[in-house]
């Protein structure tokens, strides 16, 4: 076991809150680990306000640092708490990238996926229709802007990220009635 293993592990026991850092990426995610397995790290999120922010399953090679502890990360812990319990986070299954996104799809009825190697700001939001082992079919939710839904193929090597139930997200699918 690594010492990222090692660590993230004892993040996940003790649910110490700690900083997930995606360097590549420019991405940082604050959160609590729900589960690690041999391809990603899943966990909850929370805004910098403390307000809970949904779930996130990165790629555990993309993990270029933790951090955890310090005063920083103290303040946030009381604004978590100040703002009540985040949700219970569901028991997803982690083995790959497909089943991943079946898995949030089920819990959630929606996913987001980024696939920020081509363009950081490169996420898209909707319903699977179809997922196979190189391509994900997404019924795609719009932006608050044009709030136009479309088909949508996206190749599941260039997604970096998976994501639900975030700020964002709410409010797109509660913009399409879809909540």
């Amino acid at each position: 076991m690594s010492l990222l293993d090692e660590q993230l592990k004892m993040a996940q026991e003790t649910g110490v809150l700690i900083d997930i850092y995606r360097d590549y990426h420019e991405d940082s995610r604050l959160g609590r680990i729900n589960a690690v397995s041999e391809y990603c790290v899943y966990a909850t999120c929370f805004t910098d306000d403390g307000e809970y922010d949904g779930i996130s399953i990165c790629r555990k090679d993309h993990v270029t640092r933790i951090r955890w502890g310090g005063t920083d990360r103290e303040s946030q812990k009381r604004l978590i708490e100040r703002n009540g319990p985040a949700p219970a986070a569901p028991a997803l299954n982690l083995a790959t990238l497909r089943d991943i996104i079946e898995s949030v799809q089920k819990e959630f009825h929606y996913v987001t996926v980024a696939l920020e190697t081509l363009r950081p700001d490169n996420i898209y939001i909707g319903e699977v229709v179809s997922v196979d082992d190189d391509y994900l079919l997404l019924n795609e939710y719009g932006s608050k802007d044009a709030l136009d839904r479309s088909m949508l193929v996206l190749d599941l090597d260039e997604v970096t990220l998976v994501e639900a139930d975030g700020k964002y997200e709410r409010t797109i699918l509660f913009l399409h009635g879809a909540v």
